[in-house]
């Protein structure tokens, strides 16, 4: 069983929120050939699509570009986990569709937050990991035909353990 660190969990109990109905669950694996991860699956049906405010209440996690000469550990925060409808709609968006004017994210990955601006969390679907993972959105998303991707946490649990709301 997933477990929220306890500053979040005080927010995700204080609102109602929605969560994940077995509809959701059944458009979300039928996304994709790869296995939506039964980790964010638990969360979203447990704990739901939990919002954040930017400014009362940031929830801030860390990721880190590791590449040939260039090692930075940066921080974004998430305003909110995305409904089904939307994971669904941005994966056709950014993933799916064949616009080459806008950048793209790996077809193996979903997008689970939206933050503040226009960049995405996402979540690594298939194989045996669910590792999380930052992708920035910017007109050059791709440097030298390598996803500008930032890495967050080893697993989803990992992820959740790393969220944090700053103290005022």
């Amino acid at each position: 069983m997933l477990v929220l660190p306890p500053d979040i969990q005080a927010l995700a109990e204080r609102e109602p929120v929605d969560r994940a109905s077995e509809a959701d669950l059944a458009m979300l694996r039928g996304l994709t050939a790869l296995d939506v991860r039964q980790s964010y699956r638990e969360f979203i049906s447990t704990w739901g699509y939990i919002r954040f405010d930017p400014l009362d209440d940031p929830c801030e996690f860390t990721y880190a570009y590791r590449e040939p000469g260039m090692a930075t550990d940066l921080r974004s925060s998430i305003s909110m986990f995305m409904p089904a409808d939307k994971v669904a709609q941005y994966y056709h968006g950014l993933v799916l569709d064949v616009d080459e004017d806008l950048p793209k994210f790996p077809a193996h990955m979903l997008p689970i937050c939206f933050t503040p601006g226009q960049s995405h969390v996402l979540l690594e679907c298939g194989g045996d990991t669910d590792r999380v993972w930052f992708w920035e959105f910017r007109g050059n998303a791709w440097r030298e035909g390598a996803p500008s991707l930032g890495f967050v946490a080893e697993t989803f649990q990992d992820f959740l353990n790393g969220l944090r709301v700053p103290a005022p």
